[in-house]
């Protein structure tokens, strides 16, 4: 019979790096609540509860976003345990649900367009830096995507290229052509250097995400536009698409979500005038129609013509 603990260390090993280090303070936490001799199948759900409870009176956990994601992250491992057999459904943590949390995204977790044409400049004499903040700005990619792209996955004939983000599966991101040719100088310059496979490294072994985005927060530091991390990019492309009335689908292919209701919380208010007027561009037209007549209550002559 498998442990807590051997359960979690099992389950740890399965997945890749980045993965493994957001999933392992969430599942210390709960190792360390019900015991690490206990045993995995004698978890339940009030066990759950309990420990939820103690995670959001947990000091430092002050936000629903840092809740929800110990949540989604026990679920995820219980889930694991069900599918390969380790325990019998249903998942004990099916007993802990998530906090509601503020849906759209600020703007101001956006980087404006001053301070990105701004980081642009000063970016345009490192090949590297400049490439990186290209190929954010134009994918909304999330840093992982960036840390993991290889030469391998760019299409430069068609501006696309393949990455995954998050432990999801690969997907399509699209860049123009200046991005196009950025990446060509900072390729040519990395295979002078010997600098191997990955895009974005100058190691020639995988970038950490980390890594790559402590990079990315100084370039914004030297450039003095002040503290932004690459998420700031994503969310900038998605605002930037809403408020150009591209249609949600769209977007959500752009940013990769996998369900089109999280573009539309995040970025899509409820835009009542622009209902109004899509209506009325929308709605019927006298065409060749001879005009209507206003219905004026009590006409006689028209009520002849309505009874015919």
């Amino acid at each position: 019979m498998f442990t807590l603990k051997q359960s979690i260390e099992l389950f740890l090993d399965e997945q890749i790096a980045t993965t493994r280090k957001s999933y392992f303070y969430n599942l210390r936490d709960l190792r360390s609540y019900l015991g690490e001799d206990r045993p995995l199948t004698d978890v339940t759900g009030e066990d759950m509860i309990r420990f939820s409870q103690y995670y959001r009176n947990k000091s430092g956990v002050n936000s629903p976003a840092t809740y929800n994601k110990c949540v989604k992250t026990v679920r995820t491992f219980f889930n694991w345990c069900i599918k390969t057999g380790l325990m019998l459904p249903p998942s004990p943590a099916s007993a802990i649900k998530r906090l509601s949390q503020a849906q759209k995204v600020p703007r101001d977790k956006a980087m404006p367009d001053q301070a990105y044409l701004q980081l642009l400049d000063y970016c345009k004499y490192d090949k590297r830096a400049f490439a990186l903040v290209l190929f954010l700005g134009d994918t909304g990619c999330r840093i992982g995507g960036a840390a993991g792209l290889r030469w391998a996955d760019i299409q430069f004939a068609e501006e696309v290229a393949i990455v995954q983000e998050k432990g999801t599966p690969e997907r399509f991101v699209f860049f123009g052509y200046e991005c196009s040719i950025a990446l060509m100088r900072w390729q040519q310059e990395q295979r002078l250097k010997r600098q191997g496979e990955f895009v974005f490294s100058r190691s020639g072994k995988r970038m950490n995400n980390d890594s790559l985005g402590q990079f990315f927060e100084k370039v914004c530091l030297r450039a003095q536009i002040g503290q932004w991390g690459p998420h700031s990019l994503r969310h900038r492309k998605g605002h930037q698409m809403a408020d150009n009335k591209v249609a949600p689908t769209v977007a959500q292919t752009v940013l990769g979500h996998t369900d089109v209701n999280t573009t539309l919380k995040h970025y899509y208010p409820k835009d009542l005038t622009r209902a109004q007027e899509v209506v009325k561009d929308l709605s019927f037209k006298r065409m060749h129609m001879a005009p209507i007549q206003p219905y004026i209550p009590g006409d006689k002559q028209d009520e002849e013509k309505r009874t015919g």
